[in-house]
């Protein structure tokens, strides 16, 4: 029920608990001029930092036990026992790197009977670069992370992996989250950024959907991920109204949409670190040279293609000057040019050059002017266009016409840049094939440097006026840009610096923020125990009850910036606490009390993410490839080696192995994963020639002593498995399998390939390979 609870929650974006003083869905109340109640709602109210109750016999391994052990004791319930120590390594190891442990590592971890074994074992796994591989999945999730663009052609991000790699680094390298929060909303304009690399934090903004460069769409997911990811608030729901549930007014959705809109792709990605080898680097120059060099002669082509074809409708422009001199708005203009078969750009330059009274007696225009109105119209546009096509196309040598073509202040000479930008899109699809190369040299060639995508201030930042019912046709008033206004109770500033977007991140990152810390450690809190302490983790609005484990929220987050917003310091709270550390086998009466487990009186069950699955698959095969960082692979590839967080993700053909495995949507900022059990996910365990390469893989590592017996080597498969030896019981039923050997455990054993492959597959399937204790 819990679980059905919050999947409705989740899709719907609805809470099912009445929120005093709040309408229900069928009243006319709107929150949003309710500020003063607003602000009593207990995510809004200041972060402060609460004492720690009082627990009678309490062996408090962190503060966290304090805040879980006096709700226990309130309702006559106890910590569940320690997990042993076996199902811990397991259990931190996987957490904290999404790999396994190694049998020699459980095994030092078992006869160490020091009391900072667990302490050791903490900061050896937090020290580990897989620690920040298997963070920044969790993060990624938040960021709607994709490779892709959301489109069908050319839909690729060139250098997205930068902005992957960027959080790889940011996690391992404890960089405080407010720091963090001010690199991925304004890494450009920031003195203090730890050198150009910094720079790739921004993919937080980049990497969305481009709707067809629709930018009002781009906006609003850029407002999405930022208020949903950072501040656990819905703001989108007040791009067409005002919220029907939180204290957000559509105006201050467009104070952010004028911060945004005031901001744009840089036109030239930076380059924000260089290939060590020069010689590479200079290779790479001359392929990048060779491949413009192209580019720039197809657009040369395009443009005077483009200016042939107009040059020979001379007639049409003549035909429509006299009225689409008299039409101001731009989209009735826009509109009129398409009825005559013309462009608007063009056009404008014609009305222009004949506003000019000294321009209607040029020698090849005069006789137009003079029989306008004598005779059959359309047989003069048609002489007009055929005189001027000719012409065009070198088929006549006209003098008179061809001066005027190159004319100084001609329609048909105009600046050569203002016509790339008119058929901007033209030229695209002239010069797709060769971008295409282009982005292939970037990706492929060793001596390419990387770039990160990135935003930059308009030349003139602006305001946004409000668009009722959200149609960009309909304009309301202008507002300021600045933050919202139920985060800003003793009045606000307008930015006026820029677009914007540094005051708003160091509005976001301000320790006075009451969200910001709350919505992190929720998110941390989650990902560590499996459900957060608020189960809505990117909606703390006013529909979102006061959690059960308040004060210990409050606590995380007070604390978590006095640590200096140490997400590592964080994680230790956490790992070391009783409540983390308890066994997964729930006590009878407690579970009769608290079915539900809101008490946390008990550790809960967890089964592996894909990542985690597919990753200890190769590290228990011997295939995986430790690199960290760098571009992506393809995930469906079954030869692939490399962890699955470097898997390529497209938007628009996510990969069917992503989907069968309950990957998120990288269209939208996630708040969590749903889990599902489905008959897909077991045939690919079965069937999937990924994971038959790595069985195989895997047998032959069991086999790889000539001398073991079978039963050594069933010892051995549970070792790298499960980290333990068989019971009698399965070691009987391995041996029912493959078959005892006939021959002493010296001597050698007859070794069936496919037999072992086929049990080493089996274990791959099991439950205890699948879920942790």
């Amino acid at each position: 029920m819990r679980m059905l609870i919050k999947s409705l929650t989740l899709v719907c974006g609805l809470s099912l608990v009445a929120t005093p003083g709040f309408a229900s869905l069928n009243d006319n109340y709107n929150p949003a001029l309710d500020m003063s109640y607003a602000e009593t709602h207990w995510a809004f109210v200041d972060l402060e930092k609460p004492s720690l109750p009082k627990v009678v016999g309490l062996e408090m391994a962190t503060p966290v036990d304090a805040f879980i052990a006096s709700k226990l004791e309130a309702e006559g319930l106890s910590f569940n026992e320690l997990a042993d120590k076996r199902s811990l390594i397991r259990r931190l190891t996987y957490d904290l790197t999404g790999l396994p442990p190694t049998y020699e590592e459980a095994q030092a971890f078992l006869n160490d009977k020091s009391p900072d074994a667990y302490t050791n074992l903490v900061e050896r796994l937090l020290a580990s670069p897989a620690y920040g591989e298997r963070w920044t999945r969790h993060w990624l999730d938040v960021a709607r992370y994709s490779d892709t663009k959301g489109i069908f052609r050319r839909g690729r991000y060139s250098f997205s992996h930068t902005y992957r790699d960027y959080v790889i680094d940011a996690f391992n390298s404890d960089k405080p989250y407010d720091e963090f929060i001010l690199e991925q909303i304004a890494a450009d304009q920031l003195e203090e950024k730890e050198g150009e690399k910094a720079l790739a934090a921004m993919g937080f903004l980049t990497l969305g959907r481009t709707f067809f460069g629709r930018k009002d769409f781009i906006i609003d997911d850029q407002i999405d991920v930022v208020t949903r990811g950072l501040q656990g608030l819905t703001v989108s729901c007040a791009r067409c109204h005002d919220h029907k549930f939180d204290p957000i007014p559509t105006a201050d959705y467009y104070s952010l949409h004028g911060i945004f809109n005031s901001s744009q792709d840089a036109p030239a990605l930076p380059v924000i670190s260089m290939p060590e080898d020069q010689a590479d680097y200079e290779s790479y120059l001359e392929a990048r040279a060779e491949i413009e060099e192209r580019i720039e002669k197809k657009t040369v082509e395009t443009v005077d293609d483009f200016l042939k074809e107009e040059r020979s409708l001379a007639g049409n422009y003549l035909n429509a000057v006299r009225e689409g001199r008299t039409i101001d708005d731009e989209e009735d203009f826009k509109v009129f040019a398409g009825s005559h078969d013309v462009r608007p750009e063009i056009l404008k330059l014609w009305i222009e050059y004949l506003d000019k009274e000294s321009n209607r007696a040029h020698p090849v225009l005069k006789a137009w002017f003079q029989k306008y109105e004598e005779g059959d119209r359309a047989v003069r546009i048609a002489v007009y266009n055929d005189r001027f096509g000719c012409a065009a196309e070198g088929e006549s040598d006209d003098p008179e016409i061809l001066a005027f073509f190159e004319e100084s202040g001609s329609p048909f000479n105009p600046d050569r840049t203002e016509v790339r930008r008119w058929i901007r899109r033209v030229i695209g699809g002239r010069i797709g094939d060769l971008q295409g190369e282009m982005q292939a040299l970037d990706w492929e060639h060793s001596g390419a440097p990387m770039r990160a995508h990135l935003l930059v201030d308009t030349e003139k930042p602006k305001n946004s006026q409000i668009y009722k019912r959200g149609d960009k046709n309909r304009l309301g008033e202008e507002v300021p840009r600045q933050y919202l206004q139920i985060l800003n109770t003793e009045g606000r500033k307008p930015y006026e610096k820029g677009s914007g977007r540094l005051q708003l991140a160091r509005e976001i990152a301000d320790p006075e923020n009451p969200l910001t810390a709350r919505v992190y450690v929720n998110r941390i809190w989650g990902w560590h125990m499996g459900e957060g302490l608020v189960d809505t983790p990117s909606d703390f609005g006013v529909q979102t009850p006061e959690p059960l484990h308040i004060d210990l929220l409050n606590w995380l987050g007070a604390s978590f910036i006095e640590s200096g917003w140490s997400t590592k310091e964080l994680h230790r709270q956490i790992v070391h606490s009783r409540a983390y550390r308890q066994a997964s086998d729930p006590d009878a009466r407690n579970l009769e009390a608290d079915p539900l487990n809101q008490l946390w009186h008990y550790f809960p069950r967890v089964r592996l993410d894909f990542e985690s699955m597919r990753d200890s698959i190769l590290a228990f095969s011997g295939n995986l490839d430790p690199k960290v960082g760098g571009l992506q692979f393809d995930i469906e590839d079954p030869e692939a080696n490399r962890r699955t967080l470097y898997g390529y993700i497209d938007r628009q053909y996510m990969p069917g192995i992503f989907r069968t495995f309950d990957h998120p949507s990288p269209d939208v900022s996630s708040p969590g994963r749903f889990e599902t059990t489905v008959p897909q996910q077991a045939l690919f365990l079965m069937n999937n020639p990924f994971m038959i390469r790595n069985a195989a893989s895997l047998a032959e590592r069991i086999n790889s002593d000539d001398s073991d017996s079978v039963e050594k080597r069933i010892q051995k498969a549970y070792r790298i498995m499960y980290q333990r030896d068989p019971n009698d019981d399965e070691l009987t039923t391995g041996l029912e399998f493959l078959g005892p050997s006939d021959k002493g455990a010296t001597e050698g054993v007859e070794v069936d390939v496919d037999r072992w492959a086929l049990y080493a597959q089996a274990l791959l399937q099991s439950n205890e390979a699948m879920y942790l204790d």
